[in-house]
């Protein structure tokens, strides 16, 4: 995992301004926030985490795509296609639990990285930063429960 320096910085702050997930936050706090994660590259097919692995991360997937699997005796089922925007990884980081999926690079992919020790640090030092982060993490799982409640409720 890489430091942000402040060319990638600038390039990163481009890139995520318009998504949803940042609406309600300042240029500053954009900024703020982007200097608590640390940036990694990812090539296809690598495993980002496992199934049961420790969920002490969650990150934001700023260009490619990313395969979200469930196993099930012995094999994989894909769940879901995350692209740029997405966030993966932030139940474990909420609840304290293992991962409940394994997430893998569909393609060659840049994520953003945000430990728990880093989101606890934001919650603690500039916590409307925090506040707005977890109000869109909350968000992000409310929709995805909704979802499967849909399909769920197609199937019965």
């Amino acid at each position: 995992m890489a430091k942000i320096n402040k060319k990638e910085l600038l390039r990163i702050e481009k890139m995520v301004q318009d998504w949803p997930f940042f609406q309600d936050f300042s240029k500053e706090e954009i900024e703020d926030a982007i200097h608590k994660m640390s940036l990694r590259r990812v090539e296809k097919n690598e495993i980002i985490f496992r199934e049961e692995d420790p969920g002490d991360y969650l990150f934001l997937l700023l260009d490619g795509k990313i395969e979200i699997s469930l196993t099930n005796h012995a094999k994989a089922k894909i769940i879901a296609i995350i692209e740029a925007g997405g966030i993966v990884g932030e139940m474990s980081v909420l609840d304290d639990e293992t991962r409940s999926a394994t997430a893998k690079a569909y393609e060659d992919s840049e994520i953003l990285i945000l430990t728990r020790d880093k989101l606890d640090s934001i919650l603690r030092e500039e916590p409307p930063i925090g506040i707005k982060f977890l109000k869109q993490v909350s968000r992000i799982v409310a929709n995805r429960l909704r979802s499967m409640v849909g399909n769920f409720a197609e199937i019965s």
